[in-house]
């Protein structure tokens, strides 16, 4: 097993009042946009796992999955604990034995994107909602077209099951090849409730 550390601008030593804004329990989810003075320590992880629908690459820093994405090709793996977790996780998906990925997540975005994706955990396996179902269930009934904003930036696929949002006329959005995705992972997931 290979770690790789790189030092970014960020080690961070949180006390219950560090000031930095963030939520800490033990550990610090920290996201690229971070400005609160502190050094943060990094343990990148890739991985890769062949789906029935692609390449899925998985990126890990620490214990916190920080993408899980359709990819064409693979690239240097850095096996860690969370990263071949991950792919475990997915492989019990993919099998059907698996309804919900048991993962610590790295939110990030905006605010209002990471609100987007809390609620998209609430959607049941098997089911879908709409854009407009989820402006509703973050108390922003006109932002439809904001939580389809968000859902395209969503890097934590699967996971964070976007591909059970779908327009108010029960039509899928994006990329033709997105949308092969989307359909296939939907009728899987009925399939398998």
């Amino acid at each position: 097993m290979t770690n790789k550390k790189q030092k970014h601008e960020h080690e961070h030593k949180h006390t219950k009042n560090c000031g930095c804004g963030h939520k800490h329990k033990e550990e610090h989810v920290h996201d690229e946009n971070c400005d609160c003075g502190h050094e943060h320590e990094h343990n990148f992880g890739v991985g890769y796992y062949l789906s029935p629908i692609g390449f899925i690459e998985v990126k890990t820093d620490f214990n916190f999955v920080t993408s899980i994405s359709f990819v064409n090709s693979e690239e240097k793996v850095v096996e860690t604990e969370a990263v071949l977790d991950t792919i475990k996780q997915l492989d019990e998906y993919f099998k059907g034995i698996r309804k919900i990925l048991n993962l610590k997540l790295a939110l990030q975005g905006t605010p209002f994107q990471r609100k987007v994706y809390i609620s998209l955990l609430n959607i049941p396996y098997g089911k879908t909602m709409s854009y407009k179902d989820i402006a509703a269930m973050v108390k922003d009934p006109k932002a439809a077209r904001a939580v389809g904003s968000a859902n395209n930036k969503n890097n934590i696929l699967i996971a964070i099951p976007c591909h059970r949002v779908t327009r108010k006329d029960g039509k899928l959005s994006g990329t033709k090849e997105w949308q092969q995705k989307q359909q296939w992972l939907i009728n899987f997931e009925k399939s398998n409730s």
